[in-house]
């Protein structure tokens, strides 16, 4: 899209105080054309005056809108009109003088801005046929001459807001199928014949340990949304030991090895997210199981380390060599081929994130491996 032409004189007239607008789009494109940064961004860069009318725009508008942007098309309309939004049309006022514009991100943020405040929202388009657009819009207020203007940037996250849709809708019925197998799983083994039992159990520990893994994946899912929620309790953590023992144990990674409790480890009274904490730790088990051959041993503990603070560690036998060592907390990183990598790297986010505690480990010929995750024993507060 070429550079924004002036305005003919026949189209200005038809628009409020066009003459007005003409010299606005003069000086903001050849001011900010000696800037060619803005045409070379991604994301659509809008100026808008005192009136929130579009001033001067870059060449990705175009690009999202699907046409060649002709400017006689473009200069003077407000944001809304340029999306198509429905409710522009509703009022003789056009755009931002319905109703519905009250509760509307893009009004807001332009508004802030405008006010001499920077502003970030989101803000959701309806557009005629049933169709959405969802924006997100940067507002940085800026003077041209000496008058205010609005520095928008606008980003296009409709496909974003689809799949975050479409993974809630994922989650919540796979992990409803999943649970329902499980369930039946678990009454097959009262009702099935001795003989049979123990495949009933096999069923029974393999949809536990799919629903456990959908759980997580839902969590690092949300993690990475920004939408995960801490929901903290006062938990026993001789008793969280004691549920690691038994769930790992029974899961594919545990047969034929041993999880065992170190005879020091000790009880007290621990706020965290039980949820969270479960998950830190069994990751933390899941791998020292993984490296262990059979009959192996891994052994967790629970020790007070400093006042207001308690260490779980996980202990095996075997070595990590100094490479893997040196990225074991990197995201993507695995030893166990391509597209994994969330293990070490979830437990270390997950605990300085959502527990605000951390995690570190040891590796040597003599010692073996040890994982140690570190909280306090009260979440800290705003007020504290």
């Amino acid at each position: 899209m070429n550079d924004p032409k002036p305005l003919t004189v026949h189209v200005l007239r038809q628009r409020e105080k066009g003459h007005r607008l003409w010299e606005q789009n003069q000086l903001a494109s050849r001011i900010l054309r000696e800037n060619p940064i803005l045409d070379r961004l991604p994301t659509i860069v809008v100026v808008l005056n005192d009136m929130r009318q579009i001033v001067y725009y870059n060449r990705s508008l175009g690009q999202l809108l699907g046409t060649e942007l002709q400017p006689e098309k473009v200069l003077g309309l407000r944001v809304g009109e340029l999306m198509g939004c429905v409710y522009s049309t509703q009022s003789e006022r056009g755009c931002e003088s319905t109703e519905f514009c009250r509760m509307c991100g893009a009004v807001d943020t332009i508004l802030t801005g405008l006010a001499g405040t920077e502003s970030t929202k989101e803000c959701s388009v309806s557009r005629p046929g049933g169709d959405a657009l969802d924006m997100k819009l940067w507002a940085m207020p800026i003077t041209i001459g000496d008058e205010p203007y609005v520095l928008l940037n606008i980003m296009d996250i409709s496909l974003e807001k689809r799949r975050q849709v479409m993974e809630r809708i994922f989650f919540h019925d796979i992990l409803n199928t999943a649970g329902s197998i499980r369930g039946i799983a678990e009454i097959l083994q009262e009702m099935v014949p001795e003989d049979a039992r123990h495949i009933a159990e096999i069923l029974f520990d393999s949809a536990s340990h799919l629903v456990d893994e959908i759980s997580w994946q839902k969590i690092l899912v949300q993690v990475e949304n920004g939408q995960l929620q801490g929901n903290y309790s006062h938990l026993l953590t001789s008793t969280i030991l004691e549920d690691l023992v038994q769930m790992h144990s029974n899961a594919p990674h545990g047969r034929n090895k041993v999880v065992a409790i170190a005879p020091t480890a000790v009880g007290v009274i621990l706020e965290s997210d039980p949820t969270i904490l479960r998950r830190v730790l069994g990751n933390m088990v899941k791998n020292a199981l993984e490296a262990v051959p059979e009959q192996g041993v891994v052994t967790l503990d629970c020790q007070l380390v400093a006042e207001g603070k308690v260490c779980f560690s996980v202990h095996n036998p075997t070595v990590i060599d100094k490479d893997t060592q040196l990225q074991i907390f990197r995201r993507s990183f695995s030893t166990k081929g391509a597209g994994r990598g969330w293990g070490t790297y979830s437990i270390k986010l997950l605990s300085q994130r959502y527990l605000f505690g951390d995690v570190d480990f040891t590796s040597c010929e003599k010692e073996g491996t040890t994982f140690r995750a570190t909280f306090p024993l009260q979440i800290p507060r705003e007020d504290d």
